[in-house]
């Protein structure tokens, strides 16, 4: 990862944490995940492309922009991000960024590749 806030494991997420537990509970008979990428809840909401065109219909209204404005691949990087963030942190509010943890970036970046990647930034201050 390019920077010291993109360096993070899942574990170190508490919510991340508890929506492991969370599902290891909800599971039961000796289901023990302990990375976030192993979610099945991280699967459907942030690898699969067909629900992430559908989330990026939402986001694209809300915030103005149209899927022809950036590479497929891209849309769906940008998408699955932001789907992590809803999945385990709900909705943050405007330029409110939390850093990802490095192994989701990684399975997102590896399921929907691109030449180009843009680190973790904080918003700018107005």
């Amino acid at each position: 990862m390019e920077t010291i806030e993109e360096c993070q494991c899942c574990q170190e997420k508490d919510v991340m944490v508890a929506k492991m537990e969370e599902f290891n509970e909800y599971e039961g008979d000796g289901a023990n995940i302990t990375c976030v990428i192993d979610h099945p809840g991280f699967q459907s909401n942030c690898l699969d492309a067909w629900v992430l065109q559908t989330a990026y219909h939402h986001y694209s209204k809300r915030d103005r922009q149209q899927a022809g404005d950036q590479p497929r691949n891209e849309m769906y990087r940008y998408v699955a991000y932001r789907q992590l963030v809803r999945f385990c942190w709900g909705i943050l509010g405007k330029n409110h960024r939390i850093p990802l943890p490095s192994c989701a970036i990684k399975k997102i970046q590896a399921t929907f590749p691109s030449d180009i990647y843009t680190s973790f930034n904080y918003p700018a201050l107005d």
